[in-house]
């Protein structure tokens, strides 16, 4: 068992952290910011020049799949585990591990 956690620490970190994250997000009703994003979804267009598209992209696709919270929710939290992991990636290039 310890080898195993040893081994493979980093997959049950991002493991867990999306775990939570899906539970968290389908548990909680939506933030103002994330209402706001839905609704921009709704009417997506190039021509808005106070945020930019992709944000209500990742929240169309994610409610295509779920229609409810955690739809709003599922592909931001994929970037943001993603995130870690590049950056995880990036430290330890630097670091030489």
């Amino acid at each position: 068992m310890k080898a195993f956690l040893r081994n493979n620490h980093r997959l049950l970190f991002y493991t867990a952290w999306i775990i939570l994250g899906l539970i968290q997000s389908g548990l909680t009703e939506l933030q103002d910011d994330e209402a706001y994003y839905w609704v921009y979804s709704k009417y997506l267009s190039w021509g808005y020049f106070d945020h930019p598209p992709m944000i209500a992209v990742l929240v169309k696709m994610g409610y295509a799949i779920f229609p409810n919270e955690l739809g709003v929710r599922l592909f931001p939290l994929l970037l943001n585990v993603l995130s870690l992991v590049i950056i995880e990636k990036l430290i330890s290039k630097k670091k030489g591990v």
